[in-house]
């Protein structure tokens, strides 16, 4: 028993056995003699602290000094003595830093910085329990900043001259600031003098909240009256003063005070020292002043030193002698070690080699420098082996890393390491872009691989990195230990590790590298790959170093159909702006070298920029085939002084005006170049030109409504705008949805139209209602009935008087822009002309301004015989002619202007009026009222959706009564019920049948959206959801398959699910149907309902189940495999995996479930040690399990799997697997602690048979 006593692992047994009394020869090896404590005699160094300080000692309330080492957005990594590393969370600094954060854009890197010194007290030990049993990575202690924690044990009694202590901002004065100390006496603050702030801090610079670490030099501190102590952020000027050392307590000491002490005994390992008042200290070697570090014995004089460690109630006391870590307000005497970086190969000489066989270094960097203030450390596996480390030898050594506090280089000698291309992350020019390099896996996860470069730089390689076809599986095709051929991709700086890729078509390839904008220029070659893919269409080409470039969509189209995310893509550079970190690129054409593309223009659709804009008419293009139908309009945009810049774009001639035919055939020859368009809205970019319009319905429309920029904006039931752009003869129609969107639907009509309504031509404007809406598959449909599709209580007329009324607007503006002739009388307009000539209908007239027209007389010419001049009225305009449609007016017969017509029209009063020409949007009348006349325009399209065939004029029935809607100009737009009745198209209200609601059947590996029920209690499954599906069905949504994010977050997970979704939607996909078999009261349905129960008989009622997942990389994947994505069949030995704890009692073993295939037992022996208790009542009895909450989540491993078959060969429905919570061991050796499980005892001989975790049998006698 002796000898397992001494080799049991023990933290320090030296001090162990000091404690109780127990010694050892030198060797540690012969048996161990018990002697009495007062026997041996006392040092009177023996209550000192002279040991090495450990993570293990940082315990709640200990109070340390420590430099910041690496600022984070939400936290702050200190280190301190010894290498130790603690956090601080951004909560820890305290409310009042909180709210300055919360309430401005700073962040901590713009309040804090690399080397400063701060006191902190231990809040939180790091957790060893947890990092065993996950296996996760050691977490740092956590600690506060924060003057109200780190000083509360102080009291204004307790404070002396020379104390240095944490004190955060409370306000900025004009002199200096005040700080408040936080001290139990809220009425003491501390001010803080301008001139008493170093010259790396600015009293602007200081923000409310912000901590510093202070001294008190109020000479005037006795005066116990005195609210106001003096302070400095110099604190290394002044030490502890005489006064305060002469009833120095060591319980008054904080961290970061100033000491000077005189050395009592200097040791191999340090020197201890006297503070003063009968308080001796330890400053160990490496903690020495450089002219003392290499021989302590020469260590005569008193030397500053600075508290690094200490805790109440405790002889733990901490000192640093090093003059970088005195000079606590120079941050850069911790940040610079002599101009040495990382990476850097420097000459180093052996000055000692501990017993470990590692070794430690001098620096001298100049002849004449005989005590350097930085040293050097190699570890023995950095060591080249073939060399002999003698004292004084001179070495070439890599530095690989500081440490800031103890002064030290952490270097290398071996020549593979002196060779490496990089040592760090941190170092910028080490890790570039582009670089191959060899990485070693160290895990493999289910969203890439965390691998090595040169066994100590970390990187990553994402999924879709791992290789040019699609990995679903990535255990199946790598394993730790493999070594993959990379290329650096980019530097995450914020984790440092390197992002790479293993894909063979980037690593191989020997075109051109893009890493930085600066270097691109134009047509050069280069390989990327589909980062992501625009709403537009275009794709995001990803490069190295985080380069980027766009693809537009048309030309993305040459990709074929097969684009996903990841793919690699051969491209050609079009354009590159350094400054605005934007490149253009096309797919490189490998046949001519070249690739012709359009170039983008600078504007983007969102909703911050206008809805229309004028513009300017540049010139008038065709596509080259001589046909006048492909003509466009291109035209310069004016985006006004807020965008202060003009674009170019198109306007094709079908989305130039809402009139179904122009009044022209030749865009050329109608309209005038640089003539100004009023209104144009931009609807998006075609290869990389914008595309326009100036239908003005289009553009009202879009000023009205919310504009559409993705399919997520439509809604089932909504009202949309649109361009027919093609027709299908089986689909009907597709619409281009306005707003820049270029979304685009297939449109029919419900009803079949009237046999007076032609088919719906290219480029014509409809209004439609969206039918379904597809999220998952990115469709949708639209209805294209004109009673469906108006506002909720409007007519179906509703838009016909706004239709006409815009396209008379489109119809003046060729006019007034026609290249011909600059002035021509706008329509509806009533002028005095002088007649030239009058030949039968046509007549040649004069204007005011002396021009001469042709004009067309609708009416009789016999009224202008004897006279030389006439009023008429201006019915229409033939274009490019300018050939005036006239109507002669009588003589006394006047003209209403527009305020009477505006006056006409509030009053809804109906009158007469008779048709003279019939157009294919609208019919002119005239109207003659009591000696006046005026112009109306009667619509014949009723709804954008119909295209009407022309009628020809009847004279006999050509008078309507019209009902006035608006005015345009100087024309009245009404509605005649005549027209509507001539047409087949009069106000009915539609009765739409109501159709019996059909149940879709339910898909297997389809998303639906279902309906949170509540908790399963269908079966005996205690872990699971009920859902209610759209065709009223029952699903089932196990533990097991909620996200896995969403698992990390509690141990619950089925109560916390229910807690948030319950009567909610969720979005769900079918991976499999079930039958679902439940007993049931047998029901006699010849009798009324609820008395036909039959007491005593039951019957199976078989179900429909649906199994549903909410896992996001099943709703994401494509494939419809049931192995894929269907619940686990097998599970591997080792595997760790999520189970849930069934409902108890748990008698002997602990039930759990898997999922709906799986059960599981976890055995007592299993069990986490804090669940095995010793029995309150009698302590030698057996260990007592804690019991487990039902539905509690645990991470077990499988060490087991059981199929229980049937006689047939198949296995039954719920398979069982045996698992574990502790770490596994195959083998247990003499002296370890164990559990067993009770399975037998036998009388004769009398003993106990255990069952240990491994499943191997023990046996427990009675000696």
């Amino acid at each position: 028993m002796t000898n397992v006593e001494i080799d049991f692992p023990r933290e320090d047994l030296s001090i162990d056995r000091k404690h109780r009394g127990i010694y050892s020869d030198n060797d540690g090896t012969a048996d161990i003699k018990r002697r009495k404590v007062k026997n041996e005699p006392k040092s009177e160094y023996d209550g000192v602290w002279n040991q090495r300080i450990t993570t293990d000692f940082l315990t709640e309330g200990m109070l340390g000094l420590g430099v910041i080492m690496k600022i984070k957005e939400t936290e702050i990594l200190l280190e301190c003595s010894d290498g130790i590393i603690v956090k601080v969370p951004v909560q820890n600094f305290g409310n009042l830093m909180l709210e300055t954060l919360k309430n401005s854009s700073l962040t901590l890197e713009d309040i804090f910085k690399v080397g400063q010194m701060l006191a902190f007290k231990v809040i939180k030990a790091r957790e060893i329990h947890e990092i065993r049993k996950l296996g996760k990575k050691a977490s740092y202690p956590i600690v506060s900043c924060d003057p109200l924690i780190v000083n509360f044990h102080l009291n204004p009694g307790a404070l002396i001259n020379g104390l240095v202590l944490n004190g955060f901002v409370e306000s900025v004065e004009d002199k200096g600031v005040i700080i408040n100390l936080g001290l139990q006496s809220i009425e003491l603050k501390g001010f803080l003098a301008e001139k008493h702030l170093p010259p790396t801090f600015e009293r602007e610079s200081l923000v409310e909240g912000q901590p510093l670490l202070l001294r008190i030099q109020d000479e005037n501190l006795l005066n116990k009256k005195a609210r106001v102590i003096s302070l400095s952020m110099v604190p290394e000027t002044e030490c502890l003063n005489d006064a305060a050392i002469k009833r120095l307590k060591l319980n008054d000491l904080m961290p970061g005070t100033l000491l000077l002490v005189n050395p009592l005994q200097p040791t191999a390992s340090g020197v201890y020292v006297n503070i003063g008042n009968d308080i001796k200290g330890y400053v160990s070697r490496q903690h020495l002043p450089p002219r003392y570090r290499n021989d302590p014995f020469k260590c005569l004089k008193s030397f500053k030193t600075i508290v690094m460690f200490c805790q109440q109630n405790s002889n733990l006391l901490i000192l640093n002698g090093h003059p970088d870590i005195i000079a606590v307000s120079k941050f850069v005497k911790r940040t610079n070690f002599e101009n040495i970086h990382i990476g850097d190969i420097i000459e180093c000489k052996v000055s000692s080699v501990d017993k470990n066989g590692n070794v430690n270094f001098d620096i001298s960097l100049h002849e004449d420098e005989k005590n350097p203030l930085v040293a050097a450390f190699a570890r023995k596996t950095e060591l080249e082996d073939r060399l002999e480390y003698k004292k004084g030898t001179i070495h070439q050594a890599r530095v690989l890393s500081f440490k800031m506090v103890e002064r030290l280089l952490i270097v290398a000698t071996r020549k593979d390491i002196l060779a490496q291309k990089m040592v760090c992350v941190k170092v910028r020019l080490d890790a570039v872009p582009g670089e191959k390099v060899t990485a070693k896996v160290k895990s493999v996860l289910a969203k890439g691989l965390f691998v090595k470069i040169y066994n100590s730089i970390p990187g990553f390689i994402p999924k879709i990195h791992l290789s040019d076809k699609l990995i679903t599986r990535i255990d199946k095709h790598f394993v730790v230990g493999d070594e993959l051929n990379c290329r650096i991709l980019n530097v995450n700086r914020l984790k440092e590790q390197l992002i790479l890729t293993n894909k063979q078509s980037l690593t191989t390839n020997k075109d051109t590298i893009i890493k930085s904008y600066e270097e691109v220029t134009t047509n050069t070659i280069s390989t990327g790959y589909i980062i992501s893919q625009h709403p537009s269409g275009g794709l995001i080409i990803g490069f190295y170093g985080g380069t980027r470039g766009f693809m537009f969509p048309k030309e993305a189209e040459r990709l074929g159909t097969n684009i996903k995310i990841g793919l690699t893509v051969r491209i050609q550079v079009i354009s590159v702006d350094p400054q605005r970190e934007r490149m253009l690129v096309a797919v490189a054409n490998t046949i001519n070298g070249a690739t012709a593309i359009a170039r983008a223009q600078p504007f983007v659709i969102d909703a911050e920029n206008p809805i229309s804009f004028s513009a300017i008419v540049i010139n008038i293009s065709s596509d080259g085939n001589m046909l006048k139908q492909n003509e466009t309009l291109n035209v310069a945009i004016r985006l006004g002084k807020k965008l202060d810049k003009k674009v170019e774009a198109f306007i094709p001639r079908e989305l130039l005006s809402d009139y179904l035919d122009l009044p022209f055939s030749s865009l050329s020859e109608s309209i005038a170049l640089e003539s100004i368009l009023p209104k144009v809205a931009i609807l998006g970019d075609v290869a990389g030109n914008l595309k326009a319009t100036s239908k003005r319905f289009i553009i009202d429309w879009l000023e009205k409504h919310p504009r559409i920029t993705s399919i997520q904006n439509l809604a089932k039931g909504e009202l949309v705008c649109g361009n027919i752009i093609q027709k299908h003869q089986e689909m009907g129609y597709f619409v281009e949805l306005a707003g820049g969107s270029a979304l685009t639907a297939p449109a029919r009509f419900i009803r079949p139209m009237a046999l007076s309504v032609q088919e719906l031509q290219i480029g014509q404007t409809v209004v439609a209602r969206v039918s379904s809406v597809d999220l998952e598959r990115k469709r949708f449909a639209l209805i294209l009935d004109i009673h469906l599709c108006v506002p909720p209580g409007a007519e179906s007329d509703y838009f016909a008087p706004s239709m006409v009324y815009y396209v008379l607007e489109e119809l003046n503006w060729f006019i007034a822009n026609n290249p011909n002739i600059s002035q021509i009388p706008k329509i509806g307009e009533c002028i005095d002309i002088k007649i030239i000539e009058v030949s039968e209908c046509s007549v040649i007239v004069q204007c005011a301004d002396n021009s001469n027209f042709k004009g067309h007389a609708i009416n009789s010419t016999n009224i202008l015989e004897g006279r030389s001049c006439a009023k008429a009225l201006v019915l229409d305009v033939k274009l490019p002619s300018c050939e005036l449609v006239l109507f002669f007016l009588n003589d006394g017969v006047q003209h209403l202007n527009e305020k009477k017509l505006q006056s006409l029209v509030c009053s809804k009063k109906k009158f007469d009026a008779k048709v003279w020409l019939h157009k294919r949007e609208y019919a002119v009348a005239i109207a003659e009222v009591e000696k006046l006349a005026f112009v109306v325009c009667i619509p014949v399209r009723i709804h954008p959706n119909v295209n009407i065939i022309s009628a020809k004029s009847d004279g006999n029935d050509n008078h309507y009564t019209i009902t006035p809607k608006l005015v345009a100009g100087n024309i009245v737009i009404g509605t005649a019920m005549e027209t509507l009745k001539k047409y087949e198209l009069t106000h009915r209200k539609f009765k739409t049948p109501v159709k019996a609601a059909v149940k879709k059947k339910l898909k297997q590996f389809s998303i639906y959206t279902a309906k949170v029920k509540g908790m399963w209690s269908r079966d005996d499954l205690y872990n699971a959801v009920e859902l209610e599906l759209p065709d009223g069905s029952i699903g089932r949504l196990h533990a097991s398959e909620f996200d896995e994010s969403f698992l990390n977050q509690t141990s619950h997970p089925v109560q916390s699910f229910l807690k948030k979704r319950k009567n909610k939607t969720v979005n769900v996909k079918i991976i499999c149907f079930t039958k679902l078999k439940q007993k049931m009261e047998k029901m006699d349905l010849s009798k009324p309902k609820g008395k036909g129960v039959q007491k005593g008989e039951k019957m199976v009622v078989v179900t429909r189940l649906s199994e549903c997942t909410m896992k996001t990389w099943k709703l994401n994947e494509t494939k419809r495999k049931q192995s894929l994505l269907g619940y686990p069949q097998s599970y591997t030995h080792g595997s760790l995996i999520p189970v849930f704890v069934c409902k108890g009692p748990h008698v002997g073993v602990v039930r759990v479930e898997v999922s709906p295939l799986w059960n599981g037992i976890i055995r007592k022996q299993n069990l986490y040690d804090e669940n095995l208790i010793t029995n309150p009542t009698n302590d030698a009895s057996a260990l007592v399990d804690i019991d487990f909450e039902t539905g509690e989540k645990l991470i077990a491993q499988v060490i087991g799997v059981n199929v229980y078959k049937n006689g047939r060969g198949k296995s039954r429905h719920r398979k069982c697997l045996e698992m574990t919570l502790k770490e596994t061991r195959k083998i247990f050796e003499r002296g370890d602690r164990v559990t067993g499980r009770v399975v037998g005892i036998t009388q004769s001989p009398s003993s106990v048979i255990l069952e240990l975790t491994n499943n191997q049998r023990a046996v427990l006698t009675l000696t």
